[in-house]
């Protein structure tokens, strides 16, 4: 089974000014196939899980028509697997 959702949003600040946020969440649980041995049976299959989380914001502003100052700040947690 998989999931997956996501969300973005942009906010002006001022005129020269723009925030945008943007999260995304991914899910996915799948059978894993254990095979060989003498426990090679249906009811004991298990699952492999696996999930990612997402966050990204980034600021801009235009300081002139020839330049714009951007900064982005992403958080990525990492798991074990």
């Amino acid at each position: 089974m998989r999931q997956a959702a996501g969300l973005r949003t942009d906010f002006q600040i001022s005129p020269q000014t723009r925030l945008l946020l943007r999260g995304a969440k991914w899910n996915s649980e799948e059978p894993t196939d254990r095979a060989g041995g003498s426990s090679s049976h249906p009811s004991h299959t298990s699952f492999s899980r696996r999930a990612s989380h997402e966050l990204l914001a980034t600021l801009t502003q235009v300081l002139s028509n020839r330049a714009v100052n951007q900064i982005k700040v992403g958080y990525l947690p990492q798991s074990p697997s």
